[in-house]
């Protein structure tokens, strides 16, 4: 009798799900707590354990962001945002390869990941604050979205597909025209 009025419309989040700005909002807060709790750990060992925590969960982060909502909200979004949320990931992974090059070791190992977690604090900020409202009012579909990035997640997890941490620093990244 209604043909036109659908349950099953994809963009319409079902419970449990997330929208994709849902998703990296609760992402970004299991990082802010790993930042937390390295800044609180009294112990080498312990410290090393968090960081190595932190990374995954940034690398997951990261490719989430740039394989999925990245591309699906940069011609939707304004310039300047997305080249900058480029360039802050790009710091946070050359950071994060000189991090794990130290493994938990190193004169400058807390200070290094220090900065990291001060950089990646801001980028989340900026997104939170600038990208997620403009992806909001985009049209993109976020519930699709977040279905995607889900499943993506959920294959990084699980080791099927990386983590890779794979910015587009030298192949793919937009270049100036």
């Amino acid at each position: 009798m209604f043909d036109w009025f659908s349950l099953n419309d994809s963009s319409i989040a079902t419970p449990g799900e997330l929208e994709a700005t849902e998703l990296l909002r609760s992402d970004h807060d299991s990082i802010k707590e790993l930042f937390d709790r390295f800044k609180k750990a009294a112990d080498r060992r312990a410290k090393a354990k968090i960081a190595r925590e932190a990374i995954v969960e940034l690398k997951i982060n990261a490719v989430l962001e740039e394989e999925i909502f990245y591309p699906a909200v940069r011609q939707r979004v304004a310039k300047d945002v997305m080249n900058e949320a480029d360039e802050e990931h790009h710091v946070a992974q050359v950071l994060i390869a000189e991090l794990e090059k130290m493994d938990g070791h190193g004169d400058h190992f807390d200070a290094k990941f220090n900065v990291l977690a001060e950089n990646v604090r801001r980028h989340i900020k900026a997104e939170e604050c600038e990208l997620f409202p403009r992806a909001q009012n985009s049209g993109v579909d976020l519930v699709k979205l977040g279905r995607r990035m889900q499943h993506r997640k959920e294959l990084l997890l699980a080791g099927e597909s990386g983590p890779k941490f794979h910015h587009r620093a030298a192949s793919s990244r937009p270049q100036k025209s």
